[in-house]
């Protein structure tokens, strides 16, 4: 019979007392190199798709901001002729034509054609706004009838 010291020292060590004798707890064998390959990449192909689905929602949530700005800036309300409200539609066409040069990084970085030629044509979309702002003014175009051909506002 085992001493109670003895016991614990069995228990200590991972083992049970069974009828008197110190019984070793046999643990799981160690994985072999191969599986232990299978579980790495196993693991980081989940990584790969947990970070594909987080990066798809990025670039899904940035699109959509972008087409939301696109389709505003065609129905923009205000007068582009001249002074403060002329500044402010090209910065919003300045803002469209960064967002779809960041959008279309993004898209491309992460292997999304659709969503790059989405962008792609929201960036032209934006060059084709500015242009029309921008080329009359300069001397480039005639001006359509009524748009303005000078950046600022004249007080008559």
């Amino acid at each position: 019979m085992l001493e109670p010291n003895e016991v614990s020292r069995c228990r200590a060590s991972r083992g049970t007392v069974e009828n008197g004798e110190a019984v070793k707890l046999s643990l799981p064998p160690e994985p072999t190199p191969a599986e232990q390959r299978q579980q790495r990449d196993a693991e980081r192909r989940e990584r790969e798709r947990q970070d594909a689905i987080s990066a798809s929602f990025g670039v899904y949530f940035r699109l959509t901001l972008l087409m939301c700005l696109a389709v505003s800036l065609a129905c923009w309300p205000y007068d582009v002729t001249c002074g403060a409200m002329l500044t402010g539609y090209m910065a919003a066409i300045l803002l469209l034509i960064i967002s779809g040069l960041w959008t279309a990084a993004a898209t491309f970085t992460h292997r999304m054609p659709l969503r790059h030629l989405a962008a792609v044509l929201v960036i032209i979309w934006g060059l084709g706004l500015g242009a029309a702002q921008v080329l009359p003014r300069i001397g480039y175009a005639n001006p359509a009838p009524g748009r303005g051909s000078s950046w600022s506002c004249i007080a008559n």
